[in-house]
């Protein structure tokens, strides 16, 4: 317990605080904020825990609190308990509250950290006022104790609920995305299905052509007369046709629009897709398919643009690589993806679509660049 008060006073307390983000730069995976957050909250808990329940306990039975710390009685073993105790569900207790933080924006955190920074001082500097403290003292010690820690738990609960309403209002959002999304596919199908009959009815009119020319004889006329409308065929026919009619229409709809700018297109898929929401294919394979598009038709004019999709399947795990040609590097500019376009409102929610779609079929995503391709890969098990 005296390593415990010692730690924050005077220069071993600099010490014990650098060793402590050596360790975590050096042997923590997660990013910088991450790191600072990991041993600033850990050592901001420790000293609120220890110095208010010190206080509390010293108050109680009326000695000082370096008396408690330094005598070796059943009091200060007590103590120990209670407050090994407190610091395990304290430290439960932040692990769940932080499940979101990888959501958090960087005034939440700006926020969060400013907060905790002027705990810590203000804690540290009381802390030191109550090793020589009387016990009338003490009380209101332990009063302002309580206040730090009710103003960290409001102004917490303040960001938190303002970041559950944002998330509110996202979700509101992708809602109204799908919506459109569907709405587009369901005009998209009957675009094809009257473009299906109309080629009918001119197949069924070049036929009657062919066969009349053929019929006089005029054969040369009849090769040219097929020759000129073979590329009719040829733009006509759908890049893939599975079991699953959403993907059909998306993939379909898609890719003709890329093939009309100048985008060459290669496409491999299953046939079927058992497992997986047909929203989930919708939204999947809309933000994909349409950022590739995108990223190829800012690309000049006489590049050789292309788009790939390779769908898989292995047992129960479903692979998809969506890759694009770049003529500049996306990740280095943008490393988070975020949307550059102006209206942000309905845009932008492409990762975040992804990311939970990912979540919910315990899979992951990656993307990356590779000889002047990007190249997004999702994995879904279902």
């Amino acid at each position: 317990m005296g390593l415990t008060l010692s730690v924050f006073e005077g220069i071993g307390s600099i010490l014990y605080w650098i060793n402590l983000f050596i360790f975590a730069f050096c042997f923590f995976e997660n990013n910088l904020i991450k790191k600072i957050l990991s041993v600033t909250i850990t050592q901001v808990i420790l000293l609120l825990i220890t110095s208010v329940e010190l206080n509390m306990i010293s108050s109680l039975f009326n000695i000082t609190v370096s008396e408690l710390v330094k005598n070796q009685n059943f009091t200060r073993f007590i103590t120990l308990i209670i407050i090994q105790i407190s610091l395990l569900i304290c430290f439960n207790v932040t692990i769940r509250i932080f499940k979101y933080a990888d959501d958090y924006s960087f005034s939440d955190w700006f926020s969060i950290i400013l907060m905790l920074i002027f705990s810590f001082i203000l804690t540290a500097m009381i802390h030191i006022l109550s090793l020589t403290a009387n016990n009338d003292e003490r009380i209101y010690i332990n009063m302002i104790y309580m206040v730090i820690i009710i103003m960290n738990y409001l102004i917490f609960y303040i960001i938190h609920s303002i970041f559950l309403k944002n998330q509110k209002l996202k979700e509101i959002e992708i809602v109204k995305l799908r919506e459109q999304y569907l709405e587009q596919y369901i005009e998209n199908a009957e675009t094809q299905y009257d473009s299906m009959r109309k080629i009918r009815h001119d197949i069924k009119d070049k036929y009657t052509t062919i066969y009349s020319l053929i019929k006089d004889k005029k054969f040369d006329e009849a090769e040219d007369f097929i020759i000129n409308n073979f590329d009719m065929i040829e733009h006509s026919a759908p890049f893939i046709k599975t079991d699953n009619n959403i993907v059909n229409a998306i993939v379909n709809a898609k890719l003709t629009v890329a093939s009309t700018l100048g985008i060459n297109i290669s496409c491999i898929t299953v046939s079927s897709f058992d497992g997986i929401n047909e929203l989930d294919l919708c939204d999947l394979l809309s933000n994909t398919l349409e950022n590739a598009i995108t990223a190829c038709k800012d690309m000049p004019t006489n590049s050789n643009k292309f788009i790939c999709l390779e769908i898989g399947k292995e047992n129960n795990i479903y692979s998809f690589m969506i890759k694009n040609s770049l003529d500049k590097s996306v990740i280095s500019q943008n490393p988070t993806l975020k949307t550059t376009k102006k209206d942000q409102v309905n845009h932008g929610l492409g990762i975040s679509i992804i990311r939970d779609i990912v979540n919910k079929y315990n899979g992951r995503y990656d993307y990356y660049e590779i000889n002047n391709t990007f190249c997004c890969s999702i994995i879904l098990k279902t």
